[in-house]
């Protein structure tokens, strides 16, 4: 999936395994299904930008850090 040079074929390569997923008869595997189908975009997004998790959790650190020290 990380491989595909267009955008198109990596959405049809999630969709087509999700859908399959969803549409089988184990609950689990729907619900994992489904949620990864609602969160699509975003997984498509980091594709596209490839911002490491590091730095995003580093700045989400930054923000807690100041949310707490403006609470007093």
């Amino acid at each position: 999936m990380w491989d595909y040079t267009y955008e198109g074929a990596t959405l049809r390569y999630l969709q087509s395994g999700l859908v399959r997923c969803a549409l089988a008869a184990a609950k689990p595997d729907g619900e994992l299904a489904q949620m990864l189908l609602d969160r699509l975009e975003g997984i498509l997004n980091y594709r596209r930008t490839k911002i490491p998790m590091g730095v995003i959790e580093a700045v989400n650190g930054n923000l807690k850090a100041l949310l707490r020290r403006g609470r007093g």
